[in-house]
């Protein structure tokens, strides 16, 4: 059950950046897009660190990590979207 629910945080955010990574793509914003796929690299770590074998971290640390990852990008997408 702990690994479902990293899989499913992970999916869902590398989802979200995929998204964010396409509207850069159109809008043809050539510094933007970088940032999109360096989330798509860091929420990725996190089912990367699945496959080793003593896991350093547990659940609430991860959660934690995601839920400071999407702050962040939600926080720097709001600042974006009101100089639009």
């Amino acid at each position: 059950m702990e690994y479902k629910i990293i899989i499913i945080f992970s999916l869902v955010f590398i989802a979200f950046m995929t998204g964010l990574l396409i509207f850069y793509l159109i809008k043809d914003d050539s510094s933007r897009w970088m940032v999109a796929l360096g989330g798509i690299l860091v929420s990725a770590l996190p089912i990367s660190l699945l496959f080793v074998k003593n896991d350093p971290f547990n659940i609430p640390i991860i959660i934690g990590y995601y839920i400071f990852v999407f702050c962040t990008t939600f926080l720097g997408l709001s600042q974006i979207f009101m100089l639009i």
